[in-house]
């Protein structure tokens, strides 16, 4: 499978994910304000050193307002979207943006042009990372694993595509 059909499926679950958050409040049947904020998703987890994935559920509890998209590709597809706005760091970004969106995607806070560290993702203290789940490891290119990243209150989201098996 090429680049940019992976880029494509992934970006059709992204934009999915996306939409589904953006309308969760107002399409529930919940009483509890906190409970109708909240989403859980099946999504994935893998091993720090990325050689075990497992299925997990993850839950956010409000739309995302800051992510962080640890590939261009992933960015592209939520300016698309429409959802600049809610992007505050972008990471490994090989390539040049297609040209109908590259005002848009050229005025992002582009955190590495490489692969980025957990460091610098906190940096940008994030509320959500998206994107290709090898990327979801600790080491030199890692951004830290859904765990970790989890358990300083980011939600995560591995788009499927980018799983193993």
């Amino acid at each position: 499978m090429n680049r940019k059909l992976k880029l494509s499926i992934a970006g059709v679950l992204v934009g999915v994910l996306s939409m589904s958050l953006i309308g969760c409040t107002g399409n529930t049947t919940q009483t509890d304000e906190e409970d109708a904020k909240s989403v859980t998703i099946n999504n994935y987890s893998v091993s720090s050193d990325g050689t075990t994935w497992s299925q997990i559920e993850q839950t956010y509890d409000s739309v995302p307002e800051k992510v962080v998209c640890n590939n261009g590709g992933i960015a592209e597809i939520m300016i698309r979207l429409g959802l600049k706005d809610k992007i505050v760091g972008v990471a490994a970004v090989f390539g040049e943006p297609e040209e109908d969106i590259a005002e848009d995607f050229n005025s992002l806070n582009i955190i590495s042009e490489s692969y980025a560290s957990k460091e610098v993702v906190l940096g940008v203290n994030p509320d959500c990372v998206i994107g290709r789940g090898d990327l979801f490891v600790d080491g030199d290119y890692g951004i830290g694993t859904v765990t970790d990243l989890n358990s300083a209150g980011i939600a995560t989201y591995i788009a499927e595509t980018s799983t193993k098996n």
